[in-house]
């Protein structure tokens, strides 16, 4: 998904397109060596909730909805979420509607090219990634990748081997190779790791 991309880079074609090659030789790549247990139906990103009734007739439900996003991404389409009620007390409720999702897709990876973290400020990154939602079975199904601007080398036609490299570095990190996701590993039968 790279709609705040355009935002990102000015609008830029020429690094949109070069970006977008980027992603579609390291998708390549991946396809070859990765497989992962299809979603059946279309994807959707889970509506974000800040804080849940602990009590009362809304036990467990949502009370203050939160700003749907994923990393540096600022928002996630509306189309992508799923439906979500919030409970602002026991008479006031509103639903958020469920969007169509996404079709024949395993995990949405979310693009970006801006620095809101500061990460990319002295070049001391070239870009970061992370998930940010996880199936019933703690396999990442949406995640974000942030290149830094003054590091892509959008100069030729092609995609440089580099940046596809880098690409595929921190798309890995989104599927789990990271040790914020260890905790969330599980061994060939499917049980958890981490009890």
């Amino acid at each position: 998904e790279v709609s705040q991309l355009s935002e990102d880079l000015n609008g830029d074609a020429a690094k949109i397109a070069y970006v977008n090659k980027v992603l579609e030789g390291a998708r390549q790549r991946l396809q070859q060596v990765v497989s992962v247990l299809p979603v059946e139906g279309n994807l959707f990103v889970a509506r974000r909730c800040n804080v849940y009734w602990s009590n009362g007739p809304n036990e467990g439900f949502c009370a203050e909805e939160s700003r749907n996003s994923c990393g540096t991404q600022n928002f996630i389409p509306e189309d992508h979420l799923n439906e979500m009620t919030v409970f602002y007390d026991a008479t006031r409720s509103v639903t958020y509607a469920q969007g169509d999702g996404i079709p024949d897709t395993d995990i949405v990876l979310y693009v970006t090219a801006n620095d809101v973290s500061g990460v990319c400020s002295n070049n001391a990154a070239l870009a970061y990634a992370d998930s940010c939602q996880r199936d019933q079975n703690d396999r990442p199904t949406a995640g974000f990748i942030n290149f830094c601007q003054e590091q892509l080398d959008s100069d030729g036609e092609e995609a440089s081997n580099d940046d596809v490299l880098l690409a595929i570095h921190e798309i890995v990190h989104v599927l789990g190779m990271a040790s914020s996701s260890y905790p969330f590993y599980r061994d060939a039968d499917g049980n958890p790791r981490t009890p």
